[in-house]
């Protein structure tokens, strides 16, 4: 009999992968605990050590919680497109063939020049 814990659900990740993420962010809030403790306890030199790497920590993960990963920016690119041009087919996005030709971009550059 097989124990269900020793399955993996669909959205586990392989035992390599690490969501560096939550790591970073995990790391910022211990930085910005211990930023405010040694502020209160008025330890200066504690408090430069622990702030700059709060910023060190915490901003970077934040940055990386707000702004969308590759894929999905590809997706949104490719049917901002697709309904502009309506041509766009799933593997043209797949392969990173999105956008403008490089024909079309100094045709439109020139056009813009000329008005």
């Amino acid at each position: 009999m097989e124990n269900k814990m020793d399955k993996q659900s669909p959205k586990a990740k392989p035992a390599g992968e690490y969501d560096y993420k939550m790591i970073l962010a995990g790391a910022g809030c211990v930085a910005a605990m211990s930023t405010f403790g040694a502020y209160r306890a008025k330890w200066t030199n504690v408090f430069k050590a622990s702030y700059a790497s709060t910023w060190l920590t915490l901003g970077p993960a934040t940055l990386m919680y707000v702004t969308p990963d590759e894929a999905t920016q590809r997706k949104r690119i490719a049917e901002a497109s697709s309904r502009r041009t309506g041509v766009q087919t799933d593997r043209q996005v797949e392969s990173g063939q999105i956008g403008q030709s490089v024909e079309e971009r100094r045709r439109q550059i020139e056009s813009m020049r000329m008005s």
